[in-house]
């Protein structure tokens, strides 16, 4: 992280007990392998260029977006 660059951040919380429900799930399709599961651990704050997009009681109302950005020769080491 430095200072001006996005903060796409997830903060875990490996002691939140959940079962997975495809309801709850944000995706494309209209099924899991893995519903009914329970599992223990799951996101507790997604932040997405330093906003709040989620944390596990509610959704913040933000929708992830996607944005193309040309590298840098700091992304690219050994370029100029």
């Amino acid at each position: 992280m430095a200072v001006g660059s996005d903060a796409d951040i997830c903060i875990w919380d490996d002691q939140y007990e959940t079962t997975i429900d495809n309801g709850g799930l944000h995706h494309a399709v209209d099924y899991t392998p893995c519903q009914g599961m329970g599992i223990m651990g799951w996101p507790a704050i997604t932040l997405l260029r330093g906003k709040s997009l989620r944390n596990t009681s509610r959704s913040a109302g933000l929708r992830a977006t996607a944005a193309m950005f040309p590298p840098t020769s700091a992304s690219r080491p050994g370029r100029q």
